[in-house]
């Protein structure tokens, strides 16, 4: 079954071509790139950066990829 997961731009985000054909597909990229955007962070790269997201796992995810990257990652707060 495909996942037919909806949000407030789902016919704009499907015409670009930017919805996935499952939850954890979803999930994969999102993570994928919150790891992305953590390791320009890390190497001193000029980076904003606010992630958000309501899936536990995923802040998971982005909170021991933070601790494996190190202090660069410590942001002030």
């Amino acid at each position: 079954m495909r996942w037919k997961g909806g949000g407030a731009y789902i016919e704009q985000e499907q015409a670009r071509g930017v919805v996935h054909g499952s939850k954890e597909a979803t999930d994969a990229a999102y993570d994928a790139a919150a790891g992305q955007l953590l390791a320009h962070v890390a190497q001193g790269r000029p980076t904003a950066l606010m992630l958000a997201t309501h899936n536990r796992r995923s802040i998971q995810h982005a909170v021991t990829k933070m601790e494996e990257l190190g202090p660069a990652c410590n942001f002030p707060g």
